[in-house]
């Protein structure tokens, strides 16, 4: 009975699934106070094309955003609002960084960059009131973008930034105290939390990857010691008490809509080596098996991440999640793609703390476009559900310089998302989901002249019997409504952002002349837009719709590792036209489809899921069919043949940065330092890469028209063989496991059918003996039978 019990308590188990948590994960807002609806889209939407009234199309720019500049105001805002209409009480929030806009000449200054960072965790807190936040700092919360300064052991000097980001950027309030020590010096740092009903704590290891992308600050093998500190935080987690996340902002890898390059490319001189441990590190069993997910950002794209076993590669030990942005814009190969603005909402396990599923949600901006807006002239004939737009961003700011509020302290547990939940307007309360005809906020325009400088946010006084119209002064006066055409081609017209720094300065100029004029008027003006009626950010929330479900989108029962490589695997197999791969590109840009995947783009996205170390990148990239993605894979060994003493054949490839275009500003600053032909070590290219032809390497260092070693040489050093010399090849460990595991199981089988032919033995020897035994006794027991027999006859 013992059995038939196990089986069905077994059964009850599976079928009863225990209660899960919750927890929201976005990221990259990008957030543009400079937007201009109706602004020209080739200098990130700042300023008024024309006046003209534009078309519904991809290139609108609208109040909702535009696929080639940064998040708006209400865009942003409109997303926190989504989040707490989906789901208002999640266990917590994981917030993946990139605060800032993309645009350069000036980069945002650091007093933006913490204004909007302050803002956003001020607002997160009075919309989700004691929800813990994790957050993560991305590569455009630092000014210059990219560059986050290093802590100092010789003096042990704390950067001052990072101080600033704990306490004016508001980090400091949403982690430890005894986290302190680790983001002072460098950004990272670790949280450990214990959800409701949870039987594990959570260990978010927080790393500030950013150090290896372009960072000209950093040195070393280990820059700040964060690899070390990654893999003693990991071996030191106790498996059998807490699970751990790891979260970041760039990811290790490549980019699957630019594959090739490396997103780990700094310090130049070492960022090969660093990728590789890093990769090392979380890939180690021993590591790997306390890690339930990786969480990153940065690349603008919803996709994911299989780490395989470094010595099959045949078996998934770890899957990344890559978060969509909030913000519209992404780059590929040929320039802007554009994505539709997503956050996500995730699942897991209380026992196991295993991501079980996430529902992905997105704002169309092309839909929400269609309600089209009307100007002020036209207030008496307007039939659009929308409110009107303004030329500027309207920004809820002044919630920054409000108190957090402490109530709703309680915490229920985990509710599903309604299928139609009621909307949450900017003040903190709830509406019904009826399409009305709401007002817009009054707003002033873009910060003040000074390059960088952001002005104090005032809160303009509203009557308490009516509700509160949030108004924001950014220093400048009141922008009337108006929308403007823009250009109807989504590339052509697109110039780097580089060669508009007057445009771009000009955007953000001529608006603090009239400060006192622009305050009276908005007071004024409050009164009049004070309705029951919303705002647009309000109103464009409740445009959020439910994208997919992953595991009905990937035909999965879960999402752990083993479930998302079985996923992958059916990708390979079915090719691009699978119904599984289909939906998954589909939703890569949130739904919004610019081109068709071909077998090539199919190819480069799915080898990019899985082969994470770029020489392995690059042999999935140049094989065919269906190999390369997984297993292990070998490179193309030949001898050295008469005039030619290359032993190694490999293609290099060469691209955009990831994610970010040739019309993106931070291409040209970064493109030229993505290979390095230093050969000899001295600080100084030996040629440039120009001297290369075609795609192909050239590594003749003696002149003498041959090559003398290939590219993989720089990584491993491999010597070459004269030609008089007995060939020798190596190969890495990783390369020739899978013969080492084909003859482990040959040597496994052949064991064991000798243990069964000496099993077959011994069972016939066993019964050769008794048969033998038995026939003795018959032997014996006749015999004394015949004795007995005679001597009864001799009696006789």
């Amino acid at each position: 009975m013992e059995i038939p019990l196990l089986l069905v308590s077994t059964l009850l188990l599976v079928t009863h699934p225990c209660d899960g948590g919750q927890f929201w994960h976005m990221s990259d807002l990008h957030l543009d106070y400079d937007y201009t609806s109706g602004g020209n889209m080739s200098n990130w939407c700042h300023t008024a094309a024309s006046t003209a009234s534009p078309s519904i199309n991809s290139d609108k720019v609208g109040p909702a955003g535009n696929y080639h500049c940064d998040s708006p105001a209400d865009l942003v805002e409109s997303a926190l609002l989504a989040m707490v209409r989906f789901a208002p009480k999640p266990d917590f929030i994981v917030w993946t960084g990139d605060s800032a806009p993309h645009w350069r000449d000036p980069s945002p200054s650091e007093d933006y960059i913490l204004n909007v960072t302050k803002h956003v965790f001020t607002r997160l807190d009075k919309l989700f009131p004691n929800i813990p936040i994790v957050p993560a700092l991305g590569n455009h919360d630092a000014s210059p973008p990219d560059q986050f300064p290093q802590y100092d052991p010789s003096n042990k000097t704390m950067p001052d930034y990072y101080l600033r980001l704990w306490q004016n950027g508001a980090f400091g309030d949403h982690i430890d105290p005894e986290a302190m020590g680790t983001f002072q010096k460098c950004g990272f740092y670790l949280k450990v939390l214990s959800p409701t009903n949870s039987s594990k704590m959570l260990k978010f290891i927080v790393l500030n990857t950013n150090l290896y992308y372009h960072d000209n600050s950093s040195t070393g093998t280990d820059p700040c010691g964060q690899l070390d500190w990654l893999n003693t935080t990991l071996h030191t987690a106790d498996p059998e008490k807490e699970k751990v996340f790891i979260v970041a902002h760039v990811s290790p890898g490549s980019y699957e809509r630019a594959t090739g390059l490396s997103n780990f490319n700094s310090p130049n001189d070492t960022a090969t080596a660093i990728h590789k441990r890093y990769v090392q590190i979380v890939s180690d069993p021993t590591n790997a098996v306390k890690i339930s997910a990786h969480l990153y950002g940065h690349l603008h794209t919803d996709t994911f991440r299989v780490l395989l076993d470094r010595a099959t590669r045949r078996e998934a030990v770890g899957v990344a999640f890559m978060a969509g942005s909030v913000t519209p814009v992404v780059w590929g190969k040929t320039g802007v793609v554009g994505v539709n603005p997503t956050i996500r909402l995730m699942e897991f396990n209380d026992d196991s703390a295993t991501v079980m599923d996430y529902k992905e949600y997105s704002l169309d901006i092309i839909k929400a476009a269609k309600n089209d807006i009307k100007t002020d002239e036209d207030d008496t004939t307007e039939t659009s559900e929308a409110p009107k737009s303004r030329r500027k961003n309207d920004k809820f700011l002044e919630a920054s310089k409000e108190a957090i509020g402490d109530t709703n302290a309680g915490k229920s547990k985990r509710a599903a998302p309604e299928e139609n939940p009621p909307a949450v307007s900017a003040d903190n309360t709830t509406s019904t989901v009826v399409p009305i005809q709401p007002t817009a906020r009054v707003t002033t325009a873009a910060p003040d002249s000074s390059p960088g400088q952001f002005t104090t946010i005032i809160a303009v006084p509203v009557t308490p019997s009516v509700p509160e119209a949030e108004v924001v002064v950014l220093g400048g006066n009141v922008v009337e409504n108006s929308t403007s055409s823009s250009n109807s081609s989504l590339d052509e017209n697109v110039t780097n952002p580089e060669t508009t720094a007057e445009e771009n300065t000009t955007a953000r100029t001529n608006i603090s002349d009239n400060v006192e004029k622009s305050n009276t008027s908005e007071i004024t003006t409050v009164a009049m837009v004070n309705t029951q009626k919303e705002d647009y950010p309000t109103y464009l929330s409740k445009q959020w719709t439910l994208l997919y479900t992953a595991t009905s989108s990937f035909s999965v029962p879960d999402l752990s590792p083993t479930s998302m490589f079985s996923t992958l695997k059916r990708m390979v197999s079915d090719g691009p036209e699978s119904e599984v791969f289909v939906s998954y590109y589909k939703h890569n840009t949130g739904g919004h489809i610019v081109e068709e995947c071909n077998e090539t783009c199919w190819r480069e996205q799915l080898c990019t899921i899985s082969n994470l170390v770029i020489e392995e990148l690059h042999t999935c990239l140049d094989s065919s069919d269906k190999e390369g993605f997984f297993e292990v894979s070998k490179s193309a060994i030949i001898a050295p043949s008469q005039g030619n003493s290359s032993n190694v054949v490999t293609t290099v490839r060469t691209g955009s940065v990831f994610g970010e275009g040739n019309d993106d500003p931070d291409f040209k600053d970064h493109g030229d330092i993505d290979n390095n032909h230093d050969h000899d070590g001295d600080g100084e290219q030996d040629h440039e890469h120009e001297d290369h032809e075609d795609s192909d390497l050239d590594h003749d260092h003696d002149g003498d028209g041959e090559d003398d070693h290939n590219h993989l040489d720089h990584a491993d050093h491999v010597p070459v063989v004269p030609e008089d010399e007995e060939v020798v090849t190596k190969e890495k460990l990783e390369e020739s496991s899978s013969n080492i595991s084909a003859r482990a199981v040959a040597i496994f089988f052949g064991v064991f059918a000798v243990a069964i032919i000496a099993l077959i033995a011994l069972m016939g020897y066993k019964k050769y003996r008794d048969n033998r035994y038995r026939n003795q006794e018959f032997l014996l027991t006749d015999a004394v039978f015949r004795y007995d027999g005679y001597s009864q006859l001799d009696d006789a």
